[in-house]
């Protein structure tokens, strides 16, 4: 198990590294990616808890996807209105 997890975050990082390379950053070092690793779990968390909210609320089972359309749209207008 884990040697799977070690895989699986050397999958990550060369995606990150790939989309990060294409926008034009070559030289990347391992701790910021692990920085950017950790914010991007934080993120997705605050986003998981939404939509367990939004279920929540509703007295759904079943995660759809208007449902995280919704969410993702509320989350993105708070952020227009923090600026």
């Amino acid at each position: 198990m884990r040697k799977n997890i070690k895989k699986d975050n050397i999958l990550k990082r060369r995606k990150l590294v790939l989309e990060m390379s294409k926008l034009g950053l070559n030289r990347i070092s391992k701790n910021s990616l692990d920085c950017i690793d950790e914010y991007v779990i934080s993120e997705l968390k605050n986003i998981f808890k939404l939509l367990k909210e939004e279920l929540d609320v509703n007295g759904k089972k079943t995660l759809e996807k208007r449902d995280v359309e919704k969410v993702l749209k509320e989350l993105n207008q708070e952020d227009e209105f923090e600026i």
